[in-house]
């Protein structure tokens, strides 16, 4: 799209966020995909390699690098081409922490918590009605007053409670791999569903200008191209 793969849309939207390094787990058509990365002018080592076999999902996938994380990580879905102010995404989830620890949250985090503060995960979100976007595919998120995640809900027909999506962008803490199991695990369907549970699970709604477009069917590739042909979306 736009001259470039989406995955090299996404690799310098990161890096040129600071982003560094970026893991790209591999899979399906694995070397492929490597030799597309280290074919792109990138800095060096600014894009790691982390090959699965089998398939881990997109939790699994995170905890295998475990040992990588020593602060806040960034998981960015790879089917997404999304653009939003990534340094007001990190500040947002700083202060719900910072706010907790200083005693404004309803509770003290738990055992998992990985340091102070109850969010141990944030994740970012937008508005169909002011985001452009391609579509909407999957659950909407139900945010409280104070920011947290209460829940999610699967819209066929009928109102939705919320209108806001996940931009398939989260902020985690090292302390969440405790709770992914050493298996498939996929954030959605189990891991973020428990920290909800938790009262773990912040939200963090991205600015207007900001833009989500799902690419992950082809009627929804084919609306993104539209978008960006007829100059709504401005990629760089």
């Amino acid at each position: 799209m736009g001259g470039r793969s989406l995955l090299e849309w996404n690799l310098r939207w990161l890096l040129d966020a600071g982003m560094a390094p970026v893991w790209v787990n591999l899979h399906y058509r694995a070397a492929e995909v490597r030799g597309a990365v280290e074919s792109m002018d990138l800095p060096p080592d600014s894009v790691r390699f982390s090959p699965e076999n089998p398939i881990l999902g997109t939790a699994g996938a995170w905890r295998r690098l475990a040992r990588e994380w020593d602060g806040t990580s960034l998981v960015v879905y790879g089917d997404n081409l999304t653009r939003f102010d990534l340094a007001a995404f990190v500040a947002a989830h700083r202060a719900v922490r910072e706010r907790d620890r200083s005693g404004g949250g309803p509770h003290d985090g738990g055992p998992h918590d990985g340091g102070p503060g109850r969010a141990l995960a944030t994740v970012a979100l937008f508005d169909p009605s002011r985001h452009v976007n391609t579509g909407i595919a999957g659950s909407r998120v139900l945010v409280t007053e104070d920011g947290m995640v209460a829940g999610f809900q699967e819209v066929r027909g009928g109102e939705a409670g919320s209108s806001l999506v996940s931009t398939g962008a989260c902020l985690l803490e090292p302390g969440l791999a405790d709770l992914v199991g050493p298996v498939f695990s996929d954030f959605g369907a189990q891991v973020f569903p428990e920290l909800v549970r938790q009262g773990a699970l912040s939200a963090h709604v991205i600015e207007a200008a900001g833009f989500c477009l799902g690419l992950d069917t082809p009627a929804h590739f084919e609306a993104g191209t539209r978008l960006v042909e007829d100059g709504r979306v401005c990629l760089r």
